[in-house]
């Protein structure tokens, strides 16, 4: 897998099934959610409606292996629009394959 095959884009409520299977995948489902699929199904849905979040998709092979969440916001200090970065979430299939340095550049 290179670099150049990952899609990442802006995440859409099309693609909160596959964000589950990757979710899934970590030991977070176990820990936190207990396979809780209709609270997170919701949770994602509410998320994705927010003006200020963006959720970012990693897609290889039109299947999503990953994604990151971040809060955009004003920073007083910068005088510009930053982004504070919430989760970044891979495929355990995919761990160790650099997929988050794709998540991670602009």
């Amino acid at each position: 897998m290179r670099g150049d095959e990952i899609i990442v884009r802006k995440a859409t409520s099309k693609d909160i099934d596959g964000m589950i299977k990757v979710l899934e995948s970590t030991k977070l489902a176990e820990e936190t959610w207990n396979g809780n699929e209709r609270w997170v199904k919701r949770t994602l849905r509410k998320s994705l409606s927010k003006k200020d979040y963006t959720i970012l998709v990693a897609e290889f092979d039109s299947t999503i292996i990953g994604f990151i969440d971040c809060i955009i916001f004003y920073s007083f200090w910068e005088c510009e629009e930053q982004g504070m970065i919430n989760h970044l979430f891979v495929h355990d299939d995919y761990q160790g394959k650099a997929l988050a340095q794709n998540l991670l550049e602009p």
